[in-house]
């Protein structure tokens, strides 16, 4: 009985405290905006870009390793900054705004380096 008096408002306050942020959270961003990336393209791209180099092991390797870490980088900065939610262009049927272009010159640019995008 003491055991179930202590536990159950620390449960509430838990939940209160979780649906204040939340609250917090969307008043302060609004809803997030579904946006598209068409990943397939972006791979095609970076493999031709790739294979058309006249990098080989370690330094390939390296190369890819930081494509993809720039990648991840570019696109959780744009969400989080733009308030976004990024789904692959193959997962929606129509009606959805595709950032491909500005995620390929952002790459381009150099940028996704330390995540940061401007």
């Amino acid at each position: 009985m003491l055991r179930q008096l202590i536990i159950l408002p620390i449960i509430g306050f838990a939940i209160v405290s979780f649906t204040s942020f939340c609250a917090y959270k969307f008043a302060l961003k609004g809803t997030p905006q579904t946006v598209t990336l068409d990943t397939k393209k972006i791979l095609q791209d970076f493999i031709l870009d790739a294979a058309n180099s006249q990098m080989q092991g370690e330094e390939l390797d390296s190369y890819v390793s930081a494509y993809t870490r720039n990648l991840e980088n570019i696109t959780e900065e744009l969400a989080r900054q733009e308030n976004l939610i990024i789904l692959p262009s193959s997962a929606v049927i129509a009606g959805d705004i595709d950032i491909t272009a500005q995620v390929e010159q952002l790459i381009k640019k150099g940028y996704g380096n330390k995540g940061e995008v401007k």
